[in-house]
């Protein structure tokens, strides 16, 4: 057996991320925003997915979809390059300083013996930088990143390179995020068992055969070890 975790809001607490750094940008460049703070985190929240979505589909680059979110969040298309550059260091400054992992992988990734990859979107060298600051790179020797592989979530592509690489049939493999769209329906397409880390309770039209959800991390870590004991897979 082998685990594919997603990373951003599955093993970092993203939640947590927003609370320490959108107070901080607010605080810092509140003469450039026009709207109040609530306003404004809602409006972030929003641009991250909308622009992201972009990113992903080929239409911006990663910088670049930064700089669209800051511009519609703070609702000032006239924010000017240099004003625009200083948010966009300071966000990646309070942004990494916001890496926390969700309690109880630290312990879990440190006991279990199944082994265990990341499939994550996203642009490669600031996902790997996040394994490295969350201390856990070491308990995934293989890291799938669609900018590096050329798939993003939920193309099936980057889900037969993860296979491939780890020499595993899907059906023996687990998909482990908190995406609908991009880890489950993504997962389930390649052919893999999929858990969702459901932190929203979004309710989906259908339930799919080969599937579990689950409404916290506490939640999940307790089936895997459930999984586990029951010796049910192969070590690395």
């Amino acid at each position: 057996m082998h685990l594919f975790f997603d990373l951003d809001d599955t093993l970092l607490d993203d939640s947590k991320s927003k609370d320490y750094y959108l107070p901080k940008l607010y605080k810092e460049f509140h003469a450039f925003i026009e709207r109040d703070y609530e306003s404004f985190k809602d409006s972030w929240i929003e641009a991250i997915g909308k622009f992201y979505r972009l990113y992903l589909a080929g239409k911006l680059g990663f910088a670049e979809q930064r700089a669209e979110r800051i511009r519609e969040a703070f609702n000032n298309s006239w924010i000017s390059q240099s004003v625009l550059s200083s948010v966009d260091a300071a966000f990646l400054r309070y942004f990494q300083e916001s890496w926390r992992l969700f309690d109880g992988w630290l312990e879990y990734l440190g006991k279990s013996q199944i082994r265990k990859s990341i499939i994550t979107n996203g642009n490669g060298a600031q996902q790997r930088l996040k394994l490295g600051v969350l201390g856990i790179s070491q308990f995934f020797p293989s890291v799938f990143v669609s900018e590096e592989v050329g798939f993003s979530k939920p193309n099936r592509g980057i889900f037969d390179i993860a296979l491939s690489a780890v020499n595993e049939r899907p059906d023996q493999c687990i998909m482990i995020g908190d995406s609908w769209e991009y880890d489950i329906v993504g997962g389930i397409g390649a052919g893999l068992r999929s858990f969702w880390i459901n932190h929203r309770q979004e309710i989906v039209p259908v339930e799919p055969p080969n599937f579990e959800t689950f409404t916290s991390i506490e939640a999940v870590i307790e089936r895997l070890w459930e999984i586990e004991e029951s010796g049910n897979f192969t070590q690395g």
